[in-house]
């Protein structure tokens, strides 16, 4: 009984740093790590939150770009860092759940960070140049079908969300298409408004003006809902291909470690900051679907699932190292 009464006193006592950290949380700089660089959807998601964040904490938060190695320089620089809740990552997908089943990352982010949650996400829209003779996805599979490889698919380059959303759709729809991958997402716009390539899955906001003006065409948007962006444009699942789904989606990470409180509340006030008129105004605009808070074991199984999803693509492909299981 003595024992009882004393382990319950030492986990009353090394449960107080925790519960006060947690309620002081936080009482000074906050800094919040970019795998990119400034200007980008991520920076324009990280620099909304930041200034909300800092309104509510009464506290400094500030953006830091920590740009190379797939992501790899900022992720391992919050993996290393005090696990206190201080110094938080915001990543893509891309640096999550692709980079590390395609190159050694030198850490593993799906188990040498802790996930907070998932802010948002970004769809893609399906596009093609006019000169294309389709008006709908079904269209577009019926002609890759009769002529495989004869259509010509530009993404941003090799690995990327886009790359695995083009690669996905065709493993879903038994269509086959010729994969030219660039650098970056400008010369692949500009190579399909010139004709050079037929099709591309790219993010909303920089395809709106031409999708308007008619110089490319919206087959099919990669979400499971319409975007407000283009109320019109149906989902590539309406258009034919059930339970496609394909987004980057955006989250913030901690180094493990971390007090679940804090977690907690880096979650619930990032959660309440998304839900203002003016931070969801800005990002609609920007093409992101600002997400409703999850239990941290939804979290986790959201990524596990995606890291599973994106993990069959690459190896229907032969991209992912071969000494990853």
């Amino acid at each position: 009984m003595k024992f009882l009464c004393a382990l319950a006193i030492g986990a009353a006592v090394l449960a107080a740093p925790c519960a006060a950290s947690a309620q002081t949380y936080p009482d000074r700089l906050v800094h919040i790590i970019l795998t990119v660089g400034p200007g980008g959807g991520t920076d324009i998601l990280a620099r909304l939150i930041a200034t909300k964040l800092s309104t509510t904490w009464m506290q400094s938060v500030v953006v830091e770009n920590k740009i190379g190695g797939q992501g790899s320089i900022a992720g391992k620089y919050v993996a290393r860092s005090n696990p206190d809740g201080y110094t938080i990552l915001l990543a893509a997908a891309g640096n999550i759940t692709i980079s590390p089943l395609l190159s050694d990352l030198g850490y593993d982010p799906m188990k040498d960070l802790l996930p907070v949650t998932i802010l948002a996400s970004a769809p893609y829209v399906f596009v093609v140049h006019p000169s294309l003779p389709v008006r709908s996805v079904k269209e577009l599979i019926a002609l890759a079908k009769a002529q495989p490889g004869k259509i010509s698919w530009g993404s941003s380059t090799i690995g990327s969300p886009d790359h695995l959303a083009g690669e996905l759709f065709q493993l879903m729809t038994g269509s086959r298409v010729t994969h030219i991958p660039y650098k970056g997402a400008g010369q692949t716009i500009v190579d399909l408004l010139g004709g050079h390539i037929d099709v591309s899955f790219m993010t909303i906001p920089p395809t709106l003006q031409y999708i308007r003006s008619g110089r490319i065409r919206a087959l099919g948007v990669s979400d499971t809902a319409r975007s407000p962006l283009l109320p019109t444009v149906p989902t590539i699942d309406e258009a034919g291909v059930t339970g496609y789904s394909m987004q980057v989606w955006y989250g913030m990470f901690v180094a493990p470690g971390t007090p679940r409180p804090i977690i907690q509340k880096i979650a619930e006030d990032s959660a309440n900051a998304l839900k203002q008129d003016d931070v969801r105004k800005k990002l609609t605009d920007a093409g992101f679907n600002p997400k409703e808070l999850l239990p941290p074991a939804e979290v986790v199984a959201f990524i596990k699932a995606e890291g599973v999803k994106y993990g069959k693509v690459l190896d229907a492909t032969g991209l992912r190292k071969k000494n990853k299981p």
